[in-house]
């Protein structure tokens, strides 16, 4: 079940980051917000955001190597809210982009296995989004990056008060 508050899902992506930035400098990763931090509100469950903002940002920082770039932006359109978590990462095999959602699913095998992780990271974020009426979805490279973003309906978005 949601939780559902007025979120200011600028000021959540700001604390994701923060929260990340000692990974991202310890990993030798530039952390970088594309958008320009404003005011915007959506009706959602604060914790499950944080938790698939988190998730986005971890995987992205997970699967990139020193000198690589995690950004993170947010857009508002007509239809819909997204939150876009773009690496420059190793990217995804086009093969394998329909089983990441997949719970327990990991794209490397258990013999050659280089990332620690369940498998459960994008199953679960899928799955809330999905809650708030949303989805998740994911382009990817190989050895260009992945853009993971994460839309939420218009019917979510709330205007900010003058």
């Amino acid at each position: 079940t949601l939780n559902e508050t007025v979120v200011n899902l600028s000021e959540l992506v700001g604390r994701c980051l923060r929260m990340v930035g000692a990974q991202a400098k310890e990993s030798g990763i530039e952390l970088a917000r594309r958008d320009a931090p404003s005011t915007i509100l959506v009706s959602a469950d604060e914790t499950k955001l944080r938790q698939v903002i988190l998730n986005l940002l971890s995987n992205a920082l997970k699967f990139t190597d020193a000198g690589g770039t995690v950004a993170i932006s947010i857009n508002r359109g007509s239809d819909c809210t997204c939150v876009t978590v773009a690496d420059t990462g190793i990217g995804i095999p086009a093969e394998h982009l329909g089983r990441i959602f997949r719970p327990f699913e990991q794209v490397d095998s258990e013999l050659n296995r280089q990332y620690n992780g369940a498998g459960l990271g994008l199953h679960l974020a899928l799955s809330l989004m999905e809650l708030h009426g949303g989805t998740l979805m994911v382009d990817s490279k190989v050895d260009v990056g992945t853009d993971a973003t994460l839309r939420l309906p218009a019917s979510r978005a709330i205007a900010a008060a003058a």
